[in-house]
């Protein structure tokens, strides 16, 4: 069956959507599209020129290709992560928190066509990924249709401000602001605002990361800054008024006065105000309070492509190195200038973050098949010297489960106390078994306590028979025949009782034991009994005949 032609439109759009321009394309010739948002990520988009089509007559142009490129401040390494390639030039960008909206234009119609990806990160590897899988997800087109000017997201709504067109060659311009919440975005609406009152002939900056929208333009030959507030009539924020305040340069400025509107080359939000990014012979970066721009860093323009926009707390420089890999500069609030280069290379998986899981499981399955084959009843009956010698009967039962969790937990208590501390903290966060979340390196307490309460134990077990829980349980480790236990035995049990500990469900072997010893027990011939049953099977053994 044939897919209906509009069906067959949006994924021809969706196939040729990206690449980032619009929310920051503009009068820089060479910068790149930037948008990044307050949880720490940034996107751009790379032109790649592939090799050249062939046909009949031989080589005919280079194929261009753009592809999307990602990075997250949350990554220990520098990298940048591929999301996808594009054949075809979107007409803006916007992006809040993990999710990036694109708007372009479909193939067929021409019409305009927004999708909407996220970034997620996959917290075994480290590595991200884009949701949607597949597809991005489509939102409902716009009720009007023209260029786009500006395009912003603010308290999860995307903004959009385009030129009409024009219905003849003598029609004045017309302009569209509108609003679609970004979740639900496909079965959405749009909602109207009101235009900016700005010169909407010269560029207009919108600026999204907060709870309402701003913008920054020119009226009356001077910079203003808008800032969205109250509701409509019918309660929709979408459709409140704007606010206007002239820019104007703080009085310890060497350039005392007004901001050039037409030097503005972009603006974001960082720390809940807005940064002016000017373009002059220089860089500047300034902070706005109450209309009044405060000089924040300065710095040369750099030689290729480049953008500038908000990081984490702070604010990054990106650049484009001479083999097309991206370059980044951190720009902290207190910094007058980006930081020393950092380049950007593709992420590799972080083998440290979930590599103790695998070793994990296989020391576990192998010492609970240890356990069964090399403490099963047949395997112990052929290492009882002689064959005519008869294996004498167990008496003793193991410890419940309950008794050795008490004790386990009694032994644990001095490394949380000292774990606790020095990291601080609430105490019972540090009883949690951190090996067996996908990032160790999150839960290093947890696994200093864990560690801690395993020597403890280890060292009491290993020189008197009984570590300090186990004696307020009112346990002891000793032979099956209720002997004292060798040291050689009990040091055996010790490190077999690390893998016990890190991973306790090896313990459920304990129930199918029929004397409830656990695989430590079982591989190294000790019993972990309460001390109320070793004197009667004292006397037993006593009755025994020599």
């Amino acid at each position: 069956m044939r897919a209906p032609r509009f069906v067959r439109t949006a994924v021809v759009g969706a196939l040729a959507w990206l690449v980032l321009a619009g929310a920051a394309q503009a009068d820089l010739p060479g910068t790149i599209p930037l948008a990044a948002a307050d949880a720490g990520h940034i996107w751009w988009v790379v032109r790649v020129e592939g090799e050249p089509e062939r046909g009949p007559a031989g080589p005919g142009a280079k194929r261009i290709s753009f592809a999307l490129m990602h990075h997250a401040a949350a990554d220990s390494g520098a990298s940048e992560r591929l999301v996808t390639r594009f054949g075809s030039e979107p007409l803006a960008l916007a992006s809040e928190g993990h999710r990036v909206v694109v708007v372009t234009r479909d193939a067929e119609s021409g019409n305009l066509f927004i999708v909407s990806m996220q970034a997620a990160r996959n917290e075994a590897t480290g590595g991200w990924f884009t949701l949607p899988a597949g597809l991005p997800e489509v939102f409902r087109a716009p009720p009007e249709q023209g260029e786009v000017r500006a395009a912003a997201i603010a308290g999860g709504r995307l903004a959009l401000l385009l030129r009409l067109r024009r219905e003849t060659a003598n029609e004045a311009d017309r302009h569209w602001l509108g609003a679609i919440d970004c979740e639900g975005a496909t079965a959405g609406s749009w909602a109207s605002m009101p235009l900016p009152a700005v010169d909407l002939a010269e560029r207009v900056h919108l600026i999204g990361g907060g709870p309402a929208f701003r913008a920054i333009g020119m009226r009356a030959g001077a910079a203003v800054l808008l800032e969205q507030t109250g509701e409509s009539s019918e309660g929709n924020r979408a459709s409140g008024s704007w606010r206007a305040r002239e820019l104007v340069r703080a009085e310890a400025t060497p350039s005392r006065g007004e901001v050039a509107p037409r030097a503005i080359a972009g603006a974001f939000m960082v720390a809940g105000r807005v940064a002016a990014v000017e373009r002059t012979d220089r860089v500047r970066v300034g902070l706005v309070r109450d209309g009044v721009v405060q000089p924040w860093a300065e710095f040369d323009e750099p030689p290729r492509a480049w953008a500038l926009g908000p990081l984490a707390s702070g604010a990054a420089l990106l650049e484009l190195g001479g083999n097309e890999r991206a370059m980044i500069r951190e720009l902290g609030l207190s910094d007058r200038e980006p930081r020393e280069r950092v380049s950007l290379d593709p992420p590799s998986i972080a083998l440290h973050r979930w590599i103790h899981l695998p070793i994990l499981a296989v020391l576990s399955v192998a010492m609970v098949l240890s356990a069964v084959i090399f403490g099963s009843d047949a395997y112990i009956q052929s290492r009882t010297p002689g064959r005519g010698a008869e294996r004498p009967a167990r008496t003793i039962r193991g410890a419940s489960l309950g008794r050795r969790a008490l004790a386990m937990g009694l032994d644990m208590l001095p490394g949380v106390l000292v774990v606790w501390a020095v990291a601080g903290g609430t105490p019972l966060d540090l009883l949690r078994i951190p090996t067996l979340q996908p990032d160790l390196a999150d839960h290093l307490p947890e696994a200093m306590s864990l560690l801690g309460g395993w020597c403890v134990a280890s060292i009491g077990d290993v020189a008197f028979g009984r570590s300090m829980g186990k004696r307020l349980a009112g346990l002891r480790i000793v032979a099956p025949d209720g002997a004292p236990a060798r040291a050689g035995r009990r040091f055996a049990r010790a490190c077999c009782a690390l893998v016990t500990v890190a991973s306790p469900v090896v313990m459920l072997l304990a129930l199918l034991h029929p004397h409830g010893d656990g695989p430590s027990e079982m591989l190294t011939g000790t019993v972990v009994a309460p001390e109320s049953e070793l004197e009667p099977a004292a006397e037993q053994g006593s009755d025994r005949p020599s």
